[in-house]
């Protein structure tokens, strides 16, 4: 971590990625960090279990996650029951699932227990089309609703004034986000693009695969 104190760095809210297959949890960090690392820190699990003792040990230390992103395949503990565990610890944390099946039994039950933002199919290939569009609007959504504890008056170096949307407009960019997994599940074959004004890297249509 060099450049930054062991502070700075705990002071960032928490992605926490899980996999049980090494290298494609190496692929999703790797992806993560080269888009996040600036505003977020990437942390990893191997397990279910694993990653919610993680979460259990950063609700201790008073940290934020702003996002779970779990695969639904995994032995002992699968992405659905950790995602509705998590809401136990970090109630407020977005929460999205990665899965390399066509597997609608699964999302039904992660939108209904685990209550899920976002459903994902691997791979994410390229990043920029198939990753980053659903993580940036899960982030921003975070951002704007989140509120982080007060832990007394801190002289920083650095301030960042985030602004906070009105009750309606926040449930209404939750909403939002549903419908899209609605859409993806009830029909696989349209692509639907991201409806974001203000990227640049973002095109904006729909079409069929």
């Amino acid at each position: 971590m060099e450049g930054r104190t062991l502070e700075e760095s705990m002071s960032k809210p928490v992605i926490l990625a899980i996999d049980d297959d090494v290298s494609v949890l190496e692929a999703v960090v790797q992806d993560l960090r080269r888009r996040y690392a600036a505003s977020y820190r990437i942390l990893r699990a191997g397990s279910g279990q694993a990653a919610l003792d993680l979460a259990k040990q950063l609700k201790q230390r008073s940290e934020s996650v702003a996002l779970f992103l779990s695969d639904q395949r995994m032995p002992g503990m699968n992405g659905t029951e950790f995602l509705e565990r998590s809401i136990e610890i970090f109630p407020d944390a977005k929460r999205a699932l990665l899965t390399a099946y066509s597997d609608t039994e699964a999302a039904i039950r992660a939108i209904n227990a685990a209550r899920i933002h976002y459903y994902l199919t691997k791979p994410c290939d390229p990043p920029e089309e198939k990753l980053y569009p659903v993580i940036d609007d899960l982030l921003e959504t975070w951002c704007d609703t989140h509120k982080a504890p007060f832990e007394g008056l801190r002289v920083v170096g650095r301030v960042r004034l985030e602004s906070h949307l009105p009750g309606r407009e926040a449930f209404l960019a939750n909403l939002i986000l549903r419908l899209k997994l609605l859409l993806r599940l009830v029909v696989p074959a349209v692509f639907v693009c991201e409806p974001v004004l203000d990227r640049p890297h973002l095109a904006v249509g729909a079409g069929l695969a």
